[in-house]
């Protein structure tokens, strides 16, 4: 019985998710998670929420 095709994962996997990470790190995007406070102000700017409501939002946020 061959093992060719394990050990032609075994050579292309890791050059398949080389390429995969230097796409997404070439592309800018970002691993990093939103704060909440940064997706408040991401809504208030789109106007999905009102004045008092984005102030009680972050209010509510810095006390966590």
């Amino acid at each position: 019985m061959s093992f060719g095709w394990v050990v032609m994962i075994l050579l292309w996997g890791p050059v398949i998710l080389s390429i995969i990470a230097l796409a997404r790190w070439l592309s800018g995007r970002s691993t990093r998670k939103t704060s909440a406070q940064e997706i408040l102000q991401e809504r208030y700017t789109r106007g999905e929420i009102d004045q008092q409501e984005y102030e009680e939002k972050m209010r509510n946020s810095q006390a966590v």
